[in-house]
């Protein structure tokens, strides 16, 4: 960024035309707006001890300090969000003609084919959607299978949560709560979608909502409205693969795509789909992986 501008009592830029400016910056209305208070704090120490600060800042911002940031001429702007703060982005940019690179999360599909293992299927599904309570941008956002193996896969999930977190998993050590009670009524709102299989249970006190299953989900409702971001896994029938296509084109761009077959599905997935990623057998922690499970 060239020449200097204030956001609050700082300075934000460079009197050379040549250096290279980097402003992070932290909303504080993102669901994890906890963690990045703390995160700002220990990055604007590491940065001051390794570069130099006049050249690098970290901005913790809410909406108005953020829009004002918008505001300067910026040399390049990286985004991680959702896509309606995104467009805002790109909008602003676009006022100074500044390039954007925009990582946008999305409800990431997850089809479960006929022939697959459904014991590993379901493990890797489950640990994925419900680490740390359903809070991360690339989990499994909701299944897509057929009616042949519906039951099966239902029976296997329900097995993997009561492995990973036990008869109660409120009591469990391994499953998080969520971030803030303004997210945790969004999140609890969405129970009501659909017919609950297993979990349901929720307690606003400790922000406890236990890891759930949805089905006779109707697309229209608002679990598929947005990123549910939380421990919540819709279940939708479909006829088979190319259908399941279709559902995902329908829809947002997701920031990942998750498939679980062994047979070849994969690379039509890849060339059918946009997503960020694909990932055949595996869990958002995993690369992409060669092998069919």
């Amino acid at each position: 960024m060239k020449g200097t501008n204030q956001i609050g009592s700082m300075n934000i830029g460079g009197k050379d035309p040549g250096i290279i400016f980097l402003t992070i910056t932290l909303p504080f209305d993102q669901p994890s707006h906890m963690i990045g208070m703390f995160c700002a704090v220990q990055m604007s120490h590491v940065l001051s001890l390794f570069v130099w600060q006049d050249c690098f800042a970290v901005v913790c911002a809410g909406v108005e300090d953020t829009t004002r940031l918008l505001e300067n001429k910026f040399d390049y702007i990286f985004f991680t969000g959702n896509p309606h703060v995104g467009r805002i982005i790109m909008t602003a940019a676009a006022k100074h003609l500044t390039p954007v690179t925009l990582e946008l999360g999305g409800k990431n599909p997850c089809y479960v084919h006929d022939e697959c293992d459904l014991k590993t299927a379901a493990r890797r599904i489950a640990w994925s959607r419900f680490f740390n309570a359903g809070q991360t941008c690339l989990a499994p956002d909701y299944i897509l299978c057929s009616d042949n193996i519906k039951e099966k896969l239902l029976s296997a999930l329900q097995t993997s949560i009561h492995e990973f977190y036990g008869e109660d998993p409120k009591h469990s050590p391994d499953l998080g709560r969520i971030i803030s009670d303004g997210h945790f009524k969004r999140v609890s709102a969405l129970l009501t979608c659909g017919k609950i299989v297993t979990g349901g249970q929720m307690d606003e006190s400790e922000k406890y909502i236990a890891p759930t299953i949805l089905v006779d989900v109707k697309e229209s409702d608002p679990v598929m409205q947005e990123e549910i971001f939380g421990p919540i896994l819709p279940v939708f029938i479909v006829s088979g693969f190319d259908e399941a296509i279709n559902f995902i084109n329908d829809r947002e761009k997701p920031l990942a795509a998750y498939i679980f077959s062994s047979s070849t599905q994969q690379a039509r997935m890849q060339d059918g789909r946009g997503s960020g990623s694909c990932r055949e057998g595996g869990g958002f922690s995993e690369p992409a992986q060669s092998q069919r499970w």
